[in-house]
């Protein structure tokens, strides 16, 4: 079975620890991988070290993190900071995180999303390059950064502010308050922007949503969940 990202390397199923594959030209090549495991966030990031014949590879499964209730979107994001040119990190995730996609596109690498099962996608990032400096920096571009989502209870539901994140984070932040203390409840959401990735993703949990006034230059839905 090929890569989803077309390159030849070590697979690592979290739900299998000991079970991973490599080309049949690379098998022989197997003692010399050094694959350490160390728990990050909730969940657990596996770096596979590199040797001549096999490229970095580092998987992420933020589904731990979701289940929490908590936002992934930093640990993606210092993940990301370490994959070197044509090195490849994987999540695994309950959906297609189409904004985060975007954000690292932004910074140097592409990506393919490939479904695996109910509520289970691999998405594959592959690092081509590096983020365009600002103007006058010899440095590298660093990963943006994003505030943290707030929520609080109210006699109309459970508010979650996510102003001032970036899109994806804040798409993963309201997705995690939906699967967790959200479940069965009124959210009214707090957005900078409309955020059309978020809509497939209420449609797959039979939730509904309405825009309501809110305040100057923001976007507020209100999302009524199943019981």
């Amino acid at each position: 079975m090929p890569h989803p990202s077309g390159r030849a390397g070590v697979r690592i199923d979290l739900r299998q620890p000991c079970a991973y594959w490599l080309p049949a030209a690379q098998r022989c090549f197997l003692e010399t991988d050094q694959v350490r495991s160390a728990p990050m966030g909730g969940s657990l990031v596996t770096p596979i070290v590199r040797t001549p014949m096999t490229p970095y590879v580092q998987r992420l499964d933020v589904r731990p993190i979701l289940a929490s209730g908590r936002d992934p979107f930093t640990e993606i994001m210092q993940a990301a900071v370490n994959v070197p040119v044509n090195g490849t990190m994987i999540v695994v995730a309950p959906f297609d995180p189409v904004p985060l996609r975007d954000v690292l596109g932004q910074n140097g690498f592409t990506s393919m999303a490939v479904p695996c099962g109910p509520r289970e996608w691999e998405i594959t990032f592959t690092r081509i390059g590096v983020a365009v400096p600002d103007a006058g920096s010899p440095q590298e571009a660093p990963l943006p950064r994003t505030a943290q989502a707030r929520s609080w209870s109210e006699e109309d539901g459970l508010h979650i502010d996510a102003r001032g994140m970036a899109p994806g984070a804040a798409l993963l932040a309201i997705l995690a308050l939906l699967d967790g203390a959200g479940k069965g409840r009124t959210i009214v959401a707090h957005l900078d922007t409309n955020i059309d990735a978020l809509y497939p993703e209420l449609a797959t949990r039979d939730c509904e949503s309405t825009f309501v006034p809110g305040d100057h230059a923001e976007v507020r839905l209100e999302i009524s969940t199943p019981a």
